[in-house]
């Protein structure tokens, strides 16, 4: 195995920070990778090819930005942090690295369909996912999966439970079943708390997300199936059919009907297969126009 030497070097963050009289911000959930092995094995695992244009989430000083311009063909790095953006523009300068765009906002703002339709190609996801928008962001790369490839992020490790949750588990929900039904969860790397400074609390995994091809429902549909989740579990500790009712969805006669038929009636949300809510959502959805 080759040594980390041979690995295009990051710069201690510790030390950058301290150059660009910079601190992390615990708001912003930044925790910046301090070893260039590690960088290099998550960009080994992502599979970047010299034609692939890259979207990476959560730039920070260039820990994979660097590495990943090395592999790619184009690189575009969001960065939320104005002071990390203008270090990172810095770093990328005095590295001579043509190939990186630096895109300073809210990933969740970001028109992740405009990149891939100006290269006319799909685009592929990598960075490290702060835990405050985890989940929203995931959900934002869902809306936009039909112009992505695969999707190679770093969560910490409460979110990846949910993620890969087992009916009846208290981490099963939303999340679980959209992901379990609209992608396929791969776990590459597992990374200890000390692989950061400032070490957080809790470890990270880093997976990859491959979207499906064929899709279970189509765009419209699957917002309509995501509300309906949304109303199950925000009563998941009643049973899907009070849940469903409280919310006046649909008639209490063909709702009891219904629910009565998939045999799933007296459970609880969190107990309820994925696909059955598919077969819930078939039933019902023409209440939820």
């Amino acid at each position: 195995m080759p040594s980390p030497a041979h690995f295009p070097m990051i710069t201690s963050p510790h030390k950058l920070l301290r150059q660009y009289d910079l601190k992390p911000k615990k708001r912003l959930g930044q925790h910046f990778l301090v070893n260039p092995f590690t960088a290099k094995q998550i960009v080994d695992a992502a599979g970047i090819k010299s034609d692939d244009i890259v979207v990476e989430i959560g730039a920070g000083l260039g820990a994979l930005t660097i590495p990943l311009s090395k592999r790619a063909k184009g690189v575009i790095a969001i960065e939320y942090d104005k002071g990390l953006a203008g270090a990172l523009k810095n770093e990328i300068k005095k590295a001579s690295i043509k190939n990186v765009d630096i895109w300073v906002g809210d990933a969740l703002k970001f028109d992740y369909y405009s990149i891939s339709k100006k290269y006319n190609k799909k685009i592929k996801i990598l960075g490290n996912l702060p835990y405050y928008i985890s989940a929203p962001l995931l959900f934002l790369l869902l809306e936009n999966s039909s112009v992505l490839s695969d999707t190679t992020i770093m969560l910490q490790k409460e979110v990846v439970k949910r993620l890969t949750a087992r009916p009846g588990c208290k981490d099963y929900g939303i999340l679980t079943i959209v992901f379990n039904l609209f992608a396929k969860i791969e776990t590459l790397l597992q990374l200890l708390p000390e692989s950061f400074y400032p070490v957080p609390k809790v470890g990270s995994d880093v997976i990859k997300i491959i979207w499906e091809e064929e899709k279970i429902l189509d765009k419209s549909r699957e917002k309509r199936f995501i509300r309906l989740l949304k109303t199950a579990f925000s009563q998941r500790r009643k049973t899907i059919y009070n849940a469903l009712r409280k919310e006046a969805i649909v008639p209490q006669a063909q709702l009891k009907a219904i629910l009565a038929d998939l045999s799933v009636f007296g459970m609880r949300p969190e107990q309820i297969e994925p696909t059955l809510y598919v077969e819930i959502y078939k039933k019902i959805e023409h209440f939820l126009a």
